[in-house]
C-alpha cells in the first residue's frame, strides 16, 4: 500500500526502523508530496492523522483549509449572481410573446400554462 503525505510534511524518520523518506527537491526549489510505499513504514504511519492511502483523501493544512474555504465563499458569490442573472432572464422570456408562441409549437400545439411574471426590481 501507498501512504500519501500532508503536503507540510517533507521528510519522516519511523523510529523502530531506521528508515528515512524524505521528498526530492527540484533544482527550483518545490517538490511534490511525500509518497511513502514501504512495507515497514506503511503500518506504522497508516494510522497518523497526515497521512492517506488515497491523495484525494490527504488532510489539509491550516492554511489551505483557509484557502478552500475562502474558495467555496467566491463560489458561493458568483453563483448568487449567476442565478439573480438567471431569474432576471427567464422573467424577460415569461413576458415575451414570441417566445411563449415558440414554446407553444414546441409542445406540440397545445395551450401553456401563463407563467406569473416577476416584479421589476428597476
Amino acid at each position: 500500500m501507498t501512504l500519501y503525505a500532508r503536503s507540510d510534511i517533507t521528510q519522516v524518520v519511523v523510529g523502530a526502523t531506521g528508515c528515512r523518506h524524505a521528498v526530492k527537491v527540484k533544482k527550483d526549489g518545490s517538490h511534490e508530496r511525500l509518497v511513502v510505499s514501504c512495507a515497514v513504514c506503511e503500518p506504522l504511519l497508516r494510522n497518523d492523522p497526515g497521512w492517506s492511502p488515497n491523495p484525494a483523501d490527504v488532510p489539509l493544512t491550516v492554511d489551505e483549509q483557509r484557502a478552500a474555504e475562502k474558495a467555496r465563499e467566491q463560489q458561493l458569490v458568483m453563483l448568487a449572481g449567476a442565478g439573480a442573472m438567471f431569474g432576471q432572464q427567464a422573467a424577460g422570456l415569461a413576458s415575451n410573446p414570441q417566445f411563449l408562441q415558440a414554446l407553444q409549437a414546441l409542445a406540440g400545439g397545445q395551450s401553456l400554462p401563463t407563467p406569473p411574471i416577476a416584479p421589476s426590481s428597476n
